[in-house]
């Protein structure tokens, strides 16, 4: 059975919503809720939250096509752009804040996720 999460390959990065302790990446209706900031990773170069140059490079991939999604198990959920860049959240214990590290809704309610991981 495929995820839920699938529903986003071949969708574009509509827009990025910085909340308060969260990031929400929208994908044209679909949206994900990280708790857990995103890592970026530039073909090697890793750029993290607080780092110079991070909310413009995530910002960057707006208008940019999802080419796949995979969940590593215990490791991270990840996204990966057509232009090489891939979006990686921390499934580690460690890196959660709370019981999850987001969730993914297909429609713009995110009040009612398919996916919380």
């Amino acid at each position: 059975m495929p995820i839920p999460l699938e529903k986003i390959v071949g969708e574009q990065l509509s827009s990025v919503e910085f909340v308060q302790d969260y990031v929400q990446p929208h994908f044209d209706g679909p949206t994900i809720t990280a708790f857990v900031w995103p890592t970026l990773n530039l073909r090697g170069n890793i750029m993290r939250f607080g780092d110079s140059g991070y909310r413009d490079e995530l910002c960057a991939r707006i208008a940019r096509k999802v080419t796949s999604t995979r969940i590593i198990e215990m490791i991270c959920l990840a996204i990966q752009f057509d232009d090489g860049v891939e979006l990686n959240i921390s499934l580690k214990p460690e890196d959660s804040v709370g019981t999850e590290a987001g969730h993914f809704s297909a429609e713009s309610d995110s009040r009612s996720p398919l996916l919380e991981f």
